[in-house]
């Protein structure tokens, strides 16, 4: 089974000032009515947004219905995903959709010339093949704006559990910043290429180099960040 990878424009800071309400909804609403709310929103969006809409189908084969579903089993006392919930709110900030960005099938073989010869650190290499995870998104950009109950910090499990729900599925995301310094650093490492070493040959090696520099070039002169998705 091929695991494509592809990547999207994406800004963080207008995704966490959308979804703040929802989360203190999520955090402090009882018997699931902050989970109703985000549900009955993503009803709306899904009805209005072809960009939402054609991203739940394309990783997963979602609909309006399947919520619809959703919203049903939450009347009958039944618990929701808010996981799966969530990433269908990141998808109205991804763009363009489709995706014109990404390494394909190729992602697993930058993995590779980033660690060797280039000598990436592990956790850089995933965090620009793989984007950061979005519990750490909650953690930077959600959790100090919500109030504190009994000096207690605010329930955030659910991001832990942010997930397309496709086979072998990862989402992700990187920051302006994080994008300006990937940049910087792979455009200079590029005169080391014709001295890589791997089992593939040069040509395959030379154009995942030319899709992620242009991946984060995109990225770069839009001063935006990225949204990755890894999915089968």
């Amino acid at each position: 089974m091929a695991i494509i990878h592809e990547a999207y424009l994406f800004k963080p800071s207008d995704f966490a000032r959308d979804i703040l309400p929802y989360a203190k909804a999520l955090a402090t609403g009882s018997d699931g009515e902050g989970e109703k709310v985000l549900l009955n929103t993503l009803i709306e969006r899904f009805e209005n947004s072809s960009r939402t809409s054609w991203l739940a189908i394309e990783y997963g084969g979602w609909d309006v219905r399947t919520l619809y579903e959703e919203l049903a089993e939450a009347e009958r006392g039944g618990r929701l995903n808010v996981g799966w919930l969530l990433v269908f709110m990141i998808y109205g900030y991804m763009h363009p959709v489709p995706s014109q960005l990404g390494l394909g099938g190729h992602w697993s073989l930058m993995e590779k010339v980033l660690r060797h010869p280039l000598g990436w650190h592990a956790s850089d290499t995933s965090s620009l093949i793989h984007g950061h995870s979005f519990a750490y998104f909650a953690q930077l950009w959600i959790a100090g704006e919500l109030s504190t109950i009994d000096n207690h910090p605010p329930k955030l499990d659910c991001w832990e559990h942010v997930t397309t729900g496709t086979t072998a599925a990862q989402i992700g995301w990187l920051d302006y910043p994080d994008v300006r310094r990937f940049f910087d650093r792979l455009t200079k490492e590029g005169s080391k290429l014709p001295n890589v070493k791997t089992s593939q040959d040069a040509s395959s090696i030379k154009q995942v180099y030319d899709d992620t520099l242009q991946m984060l070039r995109s990225a770069n002169e839009a001063k935006c960040g990225l949204c990755i998705i890894t999915s089968g």
